[in-house]
């Protein structure tokens, strides 16, 4: 059926375990946003598409995100944190006052999708340099996603390499893929990186993982060791409709 537009949204978190394939222990945790409208779940691909339309209201949603994420987050974890580059453009600001609110708090990663190429040079030196600066770690989200750009700059830059699901699914029966996905695995560990692969859902799965020799996987495999927390504050409220939802 067709509801009406949304005018505001609940937010709320889920906590996704990154294992390590040696030990098969819990290394660190993803922290993976969720919303909610009248109760029903909305898929964040939407929401954050919608977002995109108006910068300023993705910058106040994505800060209010990670404050809310890194307050929550189990301490005794490294703790990754998806952050969307374009959100830092209006205000670097405010994402510094969370991170010197947080500087307790030694083992945070930013998830930086690889599309921060598209910022001014000027911005995105401007994220990685406030990064740093809060000794914060850098992993480079989705990587190898179909129709991706590869920045040289954020590779040299980063600390983690996240493979992205789909390359990964496609190299379990496509050599050349599984050949490439390997070499940058070796790479990463020549140059003192970690890496990880995405998507795990079967044992099969993680014996390719295996085979790839990469350092940690993630995925629904391991759901039992997810942890959701709902936001018991208010909702973000948006100054206009943001999008039509379509629900099955």
């Amino acid at each position: 059926m067709n509801d009406h537009v949304v005018s505001q949204l609940s937010f709320g978190t889920e906590f996704q375990p990154i294992i390590n394939i040696k030990n098969d222990k819990i290394f660190a945790y993803e922290a993976l946003a969720r919303f909610w409208y009248e109760n029903k779940k909305i898929r964040p691909a939407i929401v954050f598409e919608a977002l995109h339309e108006d910068p300023i209201l993705l910058c106040e949603v994505e800060n209010r995100l990670t404050e809310f994420q890194l307050k929550e987050a189990p301490q005794s974890k490294t703790i990754f944190v998806n952050y969307d580059p374009h959100a830092a453009v209006f205000n670097t600001k405010q994402l510094n006052e969370i991170l010197q609110n947080h500087a307790s708090q030694k083992n945070i990663v930013f998830e930086i999708i690889e599309d921060a190429h598209e910022l001014s040079e000027e911005k995105r030196n401007e994220l990685l340099l406030l990064l740093q600066n809060h000794s914060i770690k850098i992993a480079i989200d989705d990587f190898g996603k179909y129709k991706s750009f590869f920045s040289f700059e954020l590779i040299a830059a980063s600390q983690f390499l996240k493979f992205d699901m789909h390359w990964f699914r496609k190299s379990t029966y496509n050599i050349p893929e599984f050949d490439l996905i390997q070499a940058f695995i070796r790479y990463a560990h020549e140059k003192g990186k970690k890496t990880i692969v995405e998507g795990i859902e079967t044992l099969d799965d993680l014996l390719c993982a295996k085979r790839l020799g990469t350092d940690f996987v993630q995925g629904f495999l391991f759901s039992p060791d997810f942890i959701e927390i709902r936001s018991h504050s208010e909702p973000v409220h948006m100054p206009r409709p943001l999008f039509e939802l379509t629900y099955h």
